[in-house]
């Protein structure tokens, strides 16, 4: 599936962002601006829209959408929003819809929920969710709390664990950071971990987060 995540260049946004991005044979990913273009619909065959970004956008006529508003932030708990992604897009394909997801530039929310999708239908580690999403959306770039809230989801899966999933969540965590400057991603992990798996209670135990060494 491909061997470490690489950080995407500024040109690999710029040019894939608008893309559509087949996941699987029903299932795509994009940003809300090529969602906006009805277009794509006849083109892909897709009768079916979930929407993961803070704004609301009109559809075609005849496609069935679903909106969850998630925030692109680390203190959004995101299980409840997973699960409930995970359940339309099941839905739709039961019905024989193609499903498009998408969030503002198909990198975070939206990546995070097709990851999510692909862990629990194929019972996939986080690794090979991310590996196999990321060889068709080269920009997929889950910010550091939703990495983790989506390697608790493989926990509460009870997918198997391996040593060599967990190196690469810390080396994924590791990497993100530098684009997520922001977000104390070591203090996350740490209290991640401490807390007993639990993100719920890592980010209510630890409401101003000072950035740490993930390895302290």
């Amino acid at each position: 599936m491909g061997n470490k995540p690489s950080r995407p260049s500024r040109n690999e946004i710029q040019k894939e962002v608008q893309k559509v991005s087949e996941i699987l044979p029903n299932l795509f990913l994009t940003s809300r601006i090529t969602a906006m273009k009805p277009n794509i619909y006849r083109e892909y065959d897709i009768s079916a829209v979930l929407s993961l970004t803070t704004n609301n956008i009109n559809y075609p006529d005849g496609v069935i959408s679903k909106h969850l508003h998630i925030q692109d932030s680390f203190f959004f708990l995101l299980q409840k929003s997973l699960e409930e992604s995970i359940e339309f897009i099941e839905e739709m394909m039961k019905e024989g819809r193609k499903v498009l997801v998408h969030c503002e530039v198909g990198m975070s929310r939206s990546a995070s929920a097709v990851i999510a999708f692909l862990m629990k239908s194929n019972d996939w580690c986080i690794r090979d969710a991310y590996l196999y999403t990321k060889e068709r959306r080269e920009i997929i770039c889950p910010n550091p709390g939703f990495i983790i809230q989506l390697y608790e989801f493989q926990l509460k899966l009870g997918i198997k664990d391996s040593k060599s999933n967990r190196l690469f969540v810390r080396d994924l965590l590791d990497r993100t950071n530098s684009l997520y400057r922001e977000i104390p991603t070591y203090a996350l992990w740490n209290a991640f971990v401490s807390s007993g798996f639990s993100y719920e209670k890592a980010i209510k135990d630890q409401p101003r987060m000072a950035v740490v060494n993930m390895n302290a």
